[in-house]
C-alpha cells in the first residue's frame, strides 16, 4: 500500500514538475529502479524490507542529485530510459516478447546522451512519460482507456512543464 501510494505520488510529481524539481524526479527514478531491481539481486520480498530499501536509495539519490546536479540526473536517466522501454509497452497492453536486456541498455545509453545534450527538453520528455506510466500503472483502467489516459497525461505533463519552465525561476548559476 505504501509503495502504491508513493508510486502514484512520484508519478504525479514527475508528470507536473519533473524538470523544475529534477532532484526529486531523480530520487523517484532511483526509488522505482530499486523497487523493481532489488528483488533480482537481493533476497527481498514484497514487504517493508523492499519498500524501505528502495526508499533509502531514492532519498540518497535525491540528495546526491541536489548536490551534484546534472551528472546525477544523466546517470539516473539511464535507468529512466530503460524503465520506459520495458514498462511503457506492457502498461499500454502492447506485446513485450521482443524484450531483451540489451534493449534496456541501449535505451538507457540513448536517454543519458540526450540528457547530456538537451537537458531541459529530454528531462521534460522523460519525466512526463515516466509520470504517465506510473500513474496509469497504479490506476486500474481498461486497455482502451489506459492508452487514452497515458497519452493525455503525457501531453499534459509536457505542456505543463514547458509552461513552468518559462515562469519557474531557476537556481543561481543553473543553465537552462
Amino acid at each position: 500500500m505504501f509503495a502504491t501510494m508513493l508510486r502514484l505520488s512520484i508519478g504525479v510529481i514527475s508528470l507536473i514538475t519533473g524538470r523544475q524539481l529534477y532532484w526529486l524526479y531523480s530520487g523517484g527514478v532511483a526509488f522505482i529502479t530499486a523497487f523493481f531491481l532489488s528483488p533480482l539481486f537481493y533476497n527481498l520480498g514484497a514487504g517493508l524490507d523492499l519498500f524501505f530499501t528502495a526508499l533509502g536509495i531514492g532519498v540518497v539519490a535525491a540528495f546526491l542529485t541536489f548536490l551534484v546536479g546534472r551528472v546525477m540526473v544523466a546517470l539516473l536517466s539511464f535507468f529512466a530510459g530503460g524503465y520506459l522501454l520495458v514498462m511503457m509497452p506492457s502498461t499500454l497492453g502492447w506485446g513485450t516478447e521482443w524484450f531483451s536486456w540489451i534493449f534496456f541498455v541501449i535505451a538507457g545509453i540513448v536517454a543519458t546522451l540526450l540528457v547530456l545534450v538537451w537537458f531541459d527538453f529530454t528531462l521534460i520528455l522523460l519525466s512526463s512519460l515516466t509520470g504517465a506510466t506510473l500513474i496509469v500503472q497504479t490506476v486500474q483502467l481498461s486497455v482502451f482507456n489506459i492508452n487514452i489516459a497515458f497519452f493525455a497525461l503525457a501531453i499534459f505533463g509536457m505542456v505543463t512543464q514547458a509552461i513552468l519552465l518559462q515562469y519557474w525561476p531557476t537556481e543561481e548559476g543553473e543553465e537552462t
